[in-house]
């Protein structure tokens, strides 16, 4: 996949909803969309282990259950 990509790859995709986690996720470094599954367990069982196809980073995220969501967060140019 090029970078920039709003394309996922359909294994991750199949894989994610195979283990009840989201196809994509937000990158915590570049904030974009661009994501797939890489692992569904990472350091911890409480985390999946994503890739981000446009800053091409590997990063973890915490698994929540229903309607556990954290606080938003402002932007990388945003007061807050």
């Amino acid at each position: 996949m090029l970078s920039g990509s709003t394309d996922v790859n359909p294994d991750a995709v199949y894989r994610a909803t195979e283990y009840g986690l989201p196809a994509s996720v937000e990158c915590p470094f570049c904030r974009g969309r661009e994501t797939e599954l890489h692992s569904p367990f990472g350091s911890a069982l409480s985390v999946a282990t994503y890739w981000c196809n446009h800053c091409r980073t590997a990063f973890e995220w915490f698994k929540r259950g229903p309607g556990e969501h954290l606080p938003e967060r402002p932007g990388p140019h945003e007061d807050g």
